[in-house]
């Protein structure tokens, strides 16, 4: 097959072609698909152009990766300056050369070709070469945390201006082909005038509450740290804490020099504490049992039934499997008082990093991921704490997390989401892909939550024919129908009352069209069904723009808002669930982390009839709904979010079965 002008090809190829050229239209949505081939030839004329006619030089790394720089545009000094004010740390080694740098991605939306530009920095040695990576992940993620909405909306103007230098068009042609771009920005929300191509398909989200009443819904928070404070947890609304008598009860694991530091690390939970940062956030932590109004139980000494502690002299010189099969001896004896422990406290301190984990070729093992699916079966949940959490110098941040994770994993419930109907179910799907001696094997992995974004059960299943496009793994047509089966069952047998009559299904990559016959089968009399695939990385921004005393626009202090909707086209959607929030509950305009600008999530339908704005919500509600931590929101919805980090544990040795288990385990 070739492509091109008829009368070229004859001509180019007249001493090969022995038979008449049969001339085929290539049917149109080829062409807008996202790996055609003409977006294909299109990425190599931009980037062509951009070396040969812009001057500028290329990094290329695998088949994603493509950036453009500057050798002629170094970071500035200024820019430098600004850095080190903000983070006296932050230094480039006189063997480093940082230049201004862009990646760009081709998108049709609605046959309308984009190219979106990303302005980063492109680090290399002064030879040329290629530094240690954690040195490129340092000053890369250190400059471009420091490059807030207005400074890069300036980088952006100041690439575009740089490219008008060298092509005042700002066309990429590659022999009688040609690409002529927009001198504009595309906008959104409001039309500025016909120069600039808008995208009408725009809405902003509130922030979600969440609930800490069953009934009253006036007992309602954005704030997870203010709600608990304040209102209490859900589970008090039920009546459940029998009036302060319940305890949490915790067990130990410690190295025989560390029993003290860690139980002491244990014993602060039961103290006030007021934060040293993000004070706009943080509040005063008033102790585990006034937050929780549970007891919190630590043992006290060496001597308790529900310490154990291991003789560093004994495992000094373990391998980290080795470590991995002593450590589960001991959770075995812990084992038999199981049903008088809430949680187990596992402390690994510095000194035994080396048996955090193992892996190379032929290994790929966690201690972390490994252990927990190990206490699964032997129905315990456990916690880790490591040296950098007893050393943080802001112990008020700590201690609301660790407390919120110990009362989660004593079967606690702090809050829950409201959504429009209760009959529905959320599931997250992975994959993990596990290396065995003789092949991979893969486990479909699904973590089920209720239509109030609580957490039910996490399934993990083998998946028997898996189909695999550029090294993802997706279901066959029968894979899927099993799977998807046996989230409907467990969901039936969780709550048979109720029933299920909408489900929403996330994940990462997306549906193949064997995979949505066996979904559909599997859910034959459920009408509503959404299948939406959530990307996190794309190379969509928005830069907000502000109006001056003049009446012009200029590049906002602030970025976009959470909560943030852009519609691309009928299927497709930008979602940004990070982002300002301006409440009264945050002393004003919060932005969490303080970090560059905020990137969306790419939401792609590909079956669903609810409105996308029920859709957006719903994301945006399950943001708030991991609770393996008190920060304002996740990036992720928890669905992702769960499905992810299961997908990781799945890829451990350690086999856990089809059963379906309750996700505190997995937190």
């Amino acid at each position: 097959m070739i492509f091109g002008v008829e009368q070229e090809i004859k001509e180019t190829l007249k001493s090969h072609i022995t038979d008449d050229l049969k001339i085929a239209d290539i049917p149109e949505h080829i062409y807008y698909h996202s790996d055609s081939f003409y977006l294909g030839m299109l990425y190599e004329l931009v980037e062509k152009a951009l070396v040969n006619d812009f001057g500028l030089s290329v990094y290329a790394k695998g088949r994603n990766i493509r950036k453009f720089y500057s050798s002629e545009n170094p970071l500035s000094d200024s820019e430098i300056t600004e850095i080190k004010n903000r983070n006296r740390n932050f230094n480039i080694h006189q063997n480093i050369a940082v230049f201004e740098a862009f990646e760009f991605k081709i998108e049709f939306v609605n046959k309308e070709l984009n190219l979106l530009i990303c302005p980063t920095v492109h680090i290399q040695t002064t030879a040329g070469g290629e530094p240690p990576r954690n040195v490129v992940q340092y000053l890369s993620n250190t400059i471009i945390s420091n490059r807030y909405n207005n400074k890069y909306g300036h980088k952006m103007h100041w690439w575009f201006t740089e490219l008008k230098k060298k092509n005042e068009g700002l066309n990429f042609k590659l022999g009688d082909f040609e690409i002529k771009l927009s001198e504009y920005y595309s906008t959104a929300a409001k039309k500025v005038n016909d120069k600039f191509y808008c995208f009408n398909g725009f809405m902003k989200l509130n922030e979600p509450s969440i609930y800490f009443h069953y009934q009253d819904e006036s007992k309602q928070s954005i704030h997870p740290i203010n709600g608990l404070k304040i209102l209490g947890p859900l589970e008090e609304s039920f009546g459940q804490s029998n009036n302060g008598s319940a305890k949490v009860n915790l067990a130990i694991v410690s190295p025989d020099f560390g029993f003290e530091r860690v139980k002491t690390h244990l014993d602060s939970l039961l103290n006030t504490i007021s934060p040293i940062w993000e004070k706009e956030y943080l509040k005063d932590f008033p102790g585990f049992d006034n937050v929780f109004k549970k007891h919190l139980i630590i043992p006290n000494t060496v001597q308790s039934e529900f310490v154990i502690t291991i003789p560093n002299n004994e495992v000094s010189n373990f391998s980290a499997i080795q470590f991995y099969d002593y450590l589960k001896s001991k959770i075995d004896k812990l084992a038999l008082k199981s049903t008088d422990i809430d949680c187990v406290v596992i402390y690994i301190p510095d000194q035994w990093k080396k048996f955090r984990e193992l892996k190379n070729e032929n290994t790929y093992y966690d201690l972390h991921d490994s252990l927990k699916l190990y206490c699964v079966k032997k129905g315990l949940r456990i916690q880790f704490i490591e040296d950098k959490s007893i050393n943080y110098k802001d112990q008020a941040k700590i201690r609301w997390w660790l407390s919120l994770g110990l009362y989660v994993k004593s079967n606690g419930t702090p809050w829950k989401v409201k959504t429009d109907n209760t009959e529905t179910a959320f599931v997250g799907l992975g994959y993990a892909v596990r290396q065995n001696a003789r092949d991979k094997v893969v486990l479909g992995s699904s973590q089920i939550f209720d239509g109030h974004g609580n957490g039910l059960k996490f399934l993990l299943q083998p998946i028997d024919k898996p189909v695999f496009y550029n090294k993802n793994p997706f279901m066959s047509k029968e894979d899927a129908f099993r799977l998807v089966s046996n989230i409907r069952n467990t969901y039936h047998k969780i709550d048979p009352v109720i029933g299920l009559k909408k489900l929403v299904l996330h994940k990462t990559t997306h549906f193949t069209g064997a995979e949505m016959e066996g979904i559909s089968n599997a859910l034959e009399g459920i009408d509503n069904i959404e299948l939406l695939q959530i990307q996190q990385f794309s190379s969509w921004r928005a830069i907000k723009l502000i109006k001056n005393s003049k009446g012009k626009h200029e590049f906002n202090g602030y970025p976009i808002e959470r909560g943030t909707v852009i519609q691309l086209d009928d299927f497709t959607f930008l979602l940004w669930t990070h982002g300002l929030i301006e409440s009264q509950e945050l002393n004003g305009k919060y932005f969490q982390g303080k970090r560059g600008i905020p990137s969306p999530l790419l939401i792609k339908r590909f079956r669903g009839t609810d409105p996308i704005e029920t859709v957006a919500n719903d994301i945006l509600k399950l943001t708030k709904m991991n609770w393996n931590g008190a920060e304002l929101y996740k990036t992720f919805p928890v669905t992702i979010d769960f499905s992810k980090r299961l997908s990781v544990m799945g890829k451990q040795l350690e086999e856990l079965g089809t059963k379906a288990h309750d996700f505190r385990y997995f937190i």
